[in-house]
């Protein structure tokens, strides 16, 4: 069940959405550099030239939105609520801020307290309001009123037919994405996994060459535990969509790894750096396999070290990672630097337990 979770997880970082960006207010080049490294995934960088920005120009919407997407990325919710909230009031006629600041309310809302959550999902659905009237057209905004109505309950205005209304909107503009929204709906809300396979398998019929319909009835297969459909959905878009094969790759890596069949695992990772030398959570994953199978060590651990070293790695992330580090240098028959890395995942999580149960066993 545990292996059957993680690999589900793993699915749910394929993009469910496109999110489109705002154009500059101004044609400042620094401002159109920041931007552009954000878009790079440079999001340090990007931070510098933008807080520069702002305390330039005080009244840069751009500089307060981007403020507020690079602190929602790195998981710092009030700074992405306070930045974002500036945004808002610098520029109430943007669709996209207020759709941004919805989604860092609902975050938090998600962890308050039972006495805060009512306000805070007041907040979310207003912004979430806000974004659909002022762009009836944008179907990621219409997408999170789906995910509001869905996960919110009753008394907060959760409803299941207002979150079916809404799909429908949605899939009047865009048949993709209604379908992911109907989905949504079915595995949520109506706890309806066959439901929800007809739905995407529906929506594959219709729309044959879409990447994120394939991957969610391939999570959906894993989920249930059907692994040979899952890795026949990915070998589909690798056959009929091969701008989406490094996904696959991935994906089908993530199964058997899963499924502890190690070399096999290795190899589709092997393929996602030979289509995408940049997809940086790969690395992780050579490192997770190398970590669980004691096989090649080396080259876990090179990969766990470059995956580290990136700039946008969540707390979370960098934690597991030192974690997967100490467990190959245990391989190695390296105990100090095992022990050196499962105190530093203990540093960044101090409820790290896979780190705490190794130093004991160390």
């Amino acid at each position: 069940m545990k292996r059957t979770l993680i690999i589900v997880l793993l699915f749910l970082l394929i993009p469910t959405l496109l999110f489109s960006t705002p154009q500059p207010s101004d044609s400042s080049e620094a401002v159109s550099k920041a931007i552009a490294l954000f878009e790079s995934k440079k999001a340090n960088e990007a931070r510098s030239f933008f807080l520069a920005e702002w305390e330039t120009n005080p009244e840069s919407d751009i500089a307060a939105y981007y403020l507020g997407r690079i602190a929602f990325d790195h998981g710092e919710t009030d700074d992405a609520i306070d930045w974002l909230q500036k945004a808002v009031d610098l520029n109430e006629g943007n669709a996209n801020y207020h759709m941004w600041l919805g989604r860092a309310v609902g975050i938090k809302a998600q962890h308050a307290s039972i006495f805060k959550k009512p306000f805070l999902a007041k907040r979310t659905k207003k912004h979430f309001d806000q974004a659909g009237a002022l762009a009836p057209d944008n179907v990621e905004a219409r997408f999170e009123l789906v995910r509001y109505y869905v996960l919110a309950p009753g008394i907060m205005g959760g409803s299941s037919e207002k979150a079916f209304a809404e799909a429908e909107e949605i899939r009047k503009r865009n048949s993709e994405e209604g379908y992911m929204a109907f989905g949504f709906i079915y595995e949520k809300d109506q706890k309806d996994i066959s439901k929800a396979i007809e739905n995407y398998e529906a929506g594959i019929a219709e729309n044959p060459l879409s990447g994120k319909l394939h991957f969610a009835l391939g999570r959906l297969y894993t989920q249930q535990g059907e692994a040979v459909k899952a890795l026949e959905t990915c070998r589909k878009v690798i056959d009929t969509i091969p701008d989406q094969a490094v996904h696959a790759y991935y994906w089908m890596g993530a199964i058997h790894l899963g499924q502890k069949e190690y070399e096999k695992a290795f190899a589709n990772f092997a393929n996602v750096l030979r289509l995408d030398s940049t997809n940086i959570g790969v690395y992780y994953q050579i490192g997770k396999a190398a970590a669980e199978s004691g096989k090649n060590l080396d080259r876990g651990e090179s990969c766990l070290k470059r995956f580290m070293n990136h700039e946008s790695l969540d707390a979370k992330s960098l934690a597991w990672s030192h974690f997967r580090l100490g467990t190959i240098y245990e391989w190695k028959k390296e105990p100090d630097r095992a022990r050196q890395e499962y105190h530093a995942a203990l540093a960044i999580d101090g409820d790290h337990k896979e780190s705490k149960k190794a130093l004991k066993n160390l």
